[in-house]
């Protein structure tokens, strides 16, 4: 069950978060910035003490939720996946939404 539900949640939200950083700068404000925030937590880990501390502090140990939050999202799967993204051309990206809507 932990496994098929942080897997849900993980792609959920790479792909949520790759298709958001592959628009242009016109669409989304802030692209930059949001981009090297993203990147830079990959240079920089959080540790096992923090980590834990904050979980304490949330009284979210011994529960289902810490497990799936805990491995939410990834940040080198959602830069490879933005990557990707910028490469399908709009009219493609039109004609799938219109038939997700129809």
């Amino acid at each position: 069950m932990y496994t098929v539900c942080g897997t849900a949640v993980n792609r959920i939200l790479t792909i949520a978060g790759a298709y958001a950083l592959s628009q242009n700068k016109r669409q989304f404000f802030g692209k930059s910035f949001f981009t090297f925030m993203i990147t830079l937590t990959m240079f920089f880990g959080e540790g096992l003490i923090p980590v834990y501390l904050v979980i304490s502090s949330y009284n979210m140990l011994d529960t289902f939720s810490v497990m799936i939050i805990s491995g939410a999202i990834s940040t080198g799967n959602m830069i490879v996946m933005r990557t990707f993204s910028q490469n399908i051309p709009f009219y493609l990206l039109q004609l799938w939404l219109r038939t997700i809507v129809l």
